[in-house]
């Protein structure tokens, strides 16, 4: 994986080497290994790489061999480059490099937009072609991999993370009132949209291009991929064997890299079923990860969580026969404020939900010194309709969001987050009618109508789709951006696009078999994992019992609002949040979630400085 940054500015900029140097800096931990530049009359393109594919012959930015006016830059991973590259060779077509760059530069070069399609990977890409003036914005078709683009007058800036659009100096750092809406829903995303003004993403699916034409910039769009409503008509036991067909070559192309490659285990079925393909078909040579969290007792014993999810990573390491590894993380650890920093500093937003990006990106950093790439399980949930809302009838049939829904299916996480900001704010940004805005549009999007009545299969495939549309990017940025910091690739083979349309189509009554969760990935992988897992309920992502991690949670905080100069009063209820600072939150999954909310805010507002400007 690498980091991406550049602009098309069709003013006199004078200083373009200048502003390329500082958005390139911004994002130096997605590319600790090798840096690189271009710069020829409105175009300026930067790149930083972690080098994973033809370490040697993969620099960027890079020209194409048969056509010089085609320059990339890319952040991602194509996995049937090989493949790819072989049929253009057999066309006729010269390569100076065995990089899966260099491959998609030449489809690009041979059949334009085209080639996307062809694409099978995690991919966000920009192509500069000097002979038409047009640059290619494109992204992967789930989103994995992120691109931000801001338009001004002069052209566009564009980049992999918010920080480096940010880091340009005709931009502003500004929160709309719509932005601030987005910060109270941490939960729940609008593709391509974010809380900071005029700064958008591209799309997943979808190219942007913008060509300069008498000196004005013209833009355009091209959806080359989409969630398609229906069902195909297989039985479900052609399903599963057509699934584990496509999984076992999806893992089979993920492992593909030049540096060391392991696999998150937690000791779900998600994470076990891939680790447990990539372990037969390295041959017994995988490195599986997993963290747990380690306290002292009552009588000052230290000891481990030992959370269920510990307890099974361990019967499914020992049962593949892994090369596991297992972190244990202290509430110290996890309180660092140099760590709360990082976090928020990687995701540019104040977002996080518990300790879940603490713990996380705690486990990244302790993987890098054994590997560069893992494997992980994102995205199996959403498509095999394994979360508890999507078997709950109130949550399936609230007319919302079925994981915002006021229902214990999702811990009344979303009503828990509201009620400790500002009542006057959540009223005067109208939130409930702005998710139901989004619900009707994603419906329309997804039927093409706002007033189709679906019925049951139809209804739970709509669920699916808010799931991979409306979810799953929150769980894909986290993991993005937290990875990225600690130089590692996280691989998610369950977001193959072959794989989400072949689940997408299959109707909740094959998903549910026998009203058993995840029946088609439980039956596919039956055979290779244990049984324990096969047959466990889903858990929750682990999250540390430590009493005295929420004491200290709890301690931060009050310090916080003692100070006169703090700044959680613009968005937050100041007296519910000293009622966070005097006791645990009540509540199931996620605790302490309003705190934590806070003391993220508290740092987002110190690292990007007065400059932020939020407005309701």
């Amino acid at each position: 994986m690498c980091g991406i940054a550049g602009f098309l500015d069709v003013s006199n900029n004078n200083k373009r080497k200048e502003i390329l140097d500082g958005m390139i800096k911004s994002i130096r931990l997605r590319g600790p290994d090798d840096e690189g530049h271009f710069i020829d009359g409105p175009i300026a393109l930067g790149h930083r790489r972690l080098s994973i594919i033809d370490i040697k012959g993969g620099a960027q930015p890079m020209n194409s061999a048969l056509n010089k006016n085609l320059t990339i830059i890319y952040n991602g991973e194509v996995y049937n480059y090989k493949e790819l590259r072989n049929n253009l060779i057999n066309k006729g077509m010269v390569f100076q490099t065995n990089s899966d760059t260099e491959v998609i530069l030449q489809e690009w070069n041979h059949r334009g937009h085209e080639s996307i399609k062809e694409l099978n990977g995690i991919f966000a890409f920009a192509i500069w072609d000097s002979s038409s003036k047009t640059l290619h914005l494109v992204r992967d078709r789930l989103g994995v991999k992120p691109l931000f683009y801001y338009i001004n007058s002069k052209g566009v800036i564009f980049g992999s993370e918010i920080k480096t659009i940010l880091s340009h100096p005709d931009v502003k750092q500004e929160i709309c009132e719509q932005g601030v809406t987005k910060f109270l829903l941490p939960l729940h995303k609008i593709p391509g949209e974010t809380p900071y003004k005029g700064i958008y993403e591209v799309i997943p699916g979808n190219i942007l291009s913008f060509k300069i034409n008498n000196n004005e910039i013209v833009k355009t769009q091209n959806q080359y991929w989409s969630l398609v409503q229906g069902f195909h008509s297989m039985s479900f036991n052609s399903t599963v064997d057509l699934l584990r067909d496509v999984l076992l070559d999806t893992v089979n192309k993920q492992i593909i890299s030049d540096v060391p490659l392991g696999s998150l285990l937690s000791g779900g079925l998600d994470s076990t079923a891939i680790s447990a393909i990539a372990q037969k078909l390295l041959k017994n040579k995988l490195h599986t990860y997993e963290v747990d969290f380690l306290f002292k007792n009552e009588d000052g014993q230290e000891m481990a969580n030992r959370t269920e999810d510990s307890i099974y990573a361990q019967i499914a390491a020992k049962s593949l026969g892994t090369k596991h590894h297992k972190y244990l993380l202290t509430y110290q650890d996890l309180t660092r404020k140099s760590l709360r920093e990082e976090s928020v500093k990687a995701r540019d937003l104040p977002n996080g939900i518990g300790d879940l990006d603490l713990s996380l990106l705690s486990l990244f950093h302790s993987i890098k010194p054994t590997a560069t790439v893992v494997l992980s399980g994102e995205a199996s949930d959403e498509i095999m309709g394994g979360y508890r809302w999507f078997h709950n009838l109130s949550a399936v049939e609230s007319g919302t969001f079925p994981w915002l829904a006021d229902t214990p299916a999702h811990g009344r996480l979303h009503q828990r987050i509201l009620n400790v900001f500002r009542s006057d704010i959540i009223k005067s940004l109208d939130v409930d009618g702005y998710l139901k805005r989004d619900y009707d549009n994603a419906l329309i999007e997804f039927t093409g109508s706002s007033s189709n009545k679906l019925g049951k299969e139809e209804h739970m495939q709509f669920i699916s789709y808010l799931a991979l549309t409306r979810f799953l990017p929150t769980l894909l940025e986290r993991k993005d951006r937290l990875s990225m910091s600690a130089g590692v690739e996280a691989r998610v083979p369950f977001c193959d696009h072959r794989l989400i349309e072949l689940v997408f189509s299959t109707p909740w009554l094959h998903k549910s078999a026998k009203g058993v969760e995840k029946a088609l990935l439980k039956s596919a992988v039956d055979g290779f994992i244990p049984n324990e897992i096969i047959n466990r309920k889903k858990m929750p992502y682990p999250s540390t019992l430590d009493p005295k991690y929420s004491t200290e949670v709890r301690r931060q905080l009050g310090s916080i609002l003692e100070k006169d100069n703090h700044r959680l009063g613009e968005l937050f209820d100041l007296k519910k949040l000293n009622k966070s600072v005097l006791a645990d939150e009540a509540g199931s999954f996620i605790s302490n979630s309003s705190a934590e909310l806070a003391l993220n805010f508290d740092c987002w507002y110190n690292l990007y400085g007065d400059d932020v400007n939020v407005k309701v």
